[in-house]
């Protein structure tokens, strides 16, 4: 039954983009952001680090969709301390401005917090508060689906290669203009089941130039009940470039 639910929720994303290919031209429009940012130091302290993602996000009609690409790598002293990459895709069925059903679907590699792929969807009820030119306010909530593919140590060590629950997926996402050129975001992701794992997204986006902006971001990744000697509580701060199209 899980996986049926699963394979509804790709159903759900890829309708989308069939269903806008019958709207007309003038209602389809494609934008996004493109960031990457990058430390290098040698000398007495080898380090490396790499973050960059790619955001789109394509309006069809009706439709609302978003898709998704990011990874970071990061190693100190020649061994690798950080390897996360994740693609993702949303679609939105908007009802009139402000209320939407929407599907979801995710796919993470992150070896660091004890498994080799993550697969995420979920399906439900969405909401904008407001929308104008200096502030944004939306929710989102319906049933999910998580499974999870453990690394072989942490296969080893819980006796189970393998994990899968429903969880109650929510979405709370807040944006407000600091200024002409500046604004600031908050993004919580709440999935609740047998576990609660949480993640929040604080950042600050200044224009430079143009469509070129600096973003520094704090992400807090949170799960109430970690694999062994995997910690709760996961942070990750970084400054990238940022370009608007």
């Amino acid at each position: 039954m899980k996986p049926l639910f699963a394979c509804y929720v790709l159903f759900f994303l890829s309708s989308s983009v069939f269903a806008g290919n019958e709207s007309v031209e003038s209602d389809k429009t494609l934008g996004g952001d493109a960031e990457v940012g990058a430390t290098l130091t040698t000398g007495n302290t080898k380090t490396s680090s790499v973050k960059a993602k790619l955001d789109l996000k394509h309006k069809l009609g009706d439709w609302e969709n978003e898709y998704i690409i990011e990874g970071l790598y990061k190693e100190d002293d020649n061994s690798v301390t950080a390897k996360r990459y994740q693609a993702g895709a949303q679609g939105n069925y908007m009802f009139n401005e402000d209320n939407y059903v929407f599907a979801n679907g995710s796919y993470e590699v992150d070896e660091f917090r004890g498994f080799d792929y993550r697969i995420t969807a979920a399906i439900g009820y969405g909401h904008k508060f407001f929308d104008d030119e200096h502030s944004f306010l939306r929710a989102e909530v319906g049933p999910g689906y998580i499974y999870d593919k453990y690394t072989a140590e942490q296969a080893l060590e819980s006796g189970s290669s393998k994990e899968s629950n429903m969880v109650l997926h929510s979405v709370v996402d807040y944006q407000a203009s600091l200024s002409e050129s500046s604004k600031f975001q908050q993004k919580f992701i709440v999935d609740l089941g047998d576990r609660l794992d949480v993640r929040s997204e604080s950042s600050i986006t200044a224009k430079v130039i143009d469509s070129l902006a600096m973003k520094f971001a704090v992400v807090v990744r949170y799960n109430n009940k970690p694999l062994d000697d995997i910690k709760s509580t996961d942070t990750e701060t970084t400054l990238t470039l940022l370009y608007s199209f």
